[in-house]
């Protein structure tokens, strides 16, 4: 009854530097909370790849100074969970698919990641 979630990282030049799948911890009431723990499971891997590519990056170059950053893309197929990260109407029924919908909610807001 748990759901398998994946995710494919593409560099800039559509190569794959990272990959992953797994089941989830946790059995989801929907789809869209099934969806909701895919998309922080693949964002969280992504944003700290990032961050360790940025960190390389300065540390390579000698320069303290903050590089641009690049933009996450999301690819996501279920539109209940993309409507509800880019309007904000959903209200999760449990607390740890709620915590992350927050959170996933937060990076679209600050405009740190596309869905």
């Amino acid at each position: 009854m748990r759901s398998t979630s994946g995710f494919v990282v593409l560099d800039q030049y559509r190569t794959i530097v990272h990959w992953r799948s797994q089941r989830q911890k946790t059995v989801a009431q929907s789809t869209a909370d099934a969806e909701f723990n895919a998309t922080a499971f693949a964002l969280e891997e992504a944003i700290w790849l990032q961050k360790l590519q940025e960190a390389l990056y300065r540390r390579g170059n000698g320069s303290e100074e903050e590089e641009g950053r690049l933009l996450v893309s999301a690819f996501n197929d279920n539109q209940a969970c993309i409507a509800s990260l880019m309007n904000g109407q959903f209200k999760p029924s449990i607390r740890h698919v709620g915590v992350k919908y927050f959170w996933l909610r937060e990076l679209v807001r600050d405009g740190d990641v596309d869905i």
